[in-house]
């Protein structure tokens, strides 16, 4: 987790200092979202529980999400793909409500044989 965190912190700084055009990052900042995809793929492949497969998808949505926004795959913007955004939350409500009944439901079985 720490490493993510200081991936996405440096990411951010070099995009602030792009901004300000104190670096040049020139086209590795239209491509930085694939090291977001592939820090999501990597936690669904180690994760041990749902909750945290369901972060490593929640990385690579927002990286895939970042990635078109940059590219304009599909003629997508920023300004025009943020409803993608919201279907994301959604899903993740809806995943998370999911895992809360799964979880309940397995404690009230357990509960029971006790």
């Amino acid at each position: 987790k720490v490493l993510t965190g200081l991936l996405i912190m440096a990411g951010i700084i070099l995009l602030l200092l792009s901004n300000f055009h104190m670096v040049d990052i020139g086209p590795v900042l239209r491509y930085w979202p694939l090291i977001l995809i592939a820090l999501g793929v990597d936690k669904i492949f180690t994760a041990g529980t749902m909750k945290e497969r369901g972060e490593g998808i929640w990385l690579s949505f927002i990286g895939s999400w970042l990635l078109v926004s940059f590219l304009h795959i599909f003629g997508l913007t920023f300004a025009t793909s943020w409803p993608i955004l919201i279907i994301g939350f959604g899903i993740g409500m809806i995943w998370k409500a999911m895992l809360r009944s799964r979880q309940s439901s397995i404690e009230t079985e357990y509960g029971h044989e006790n």
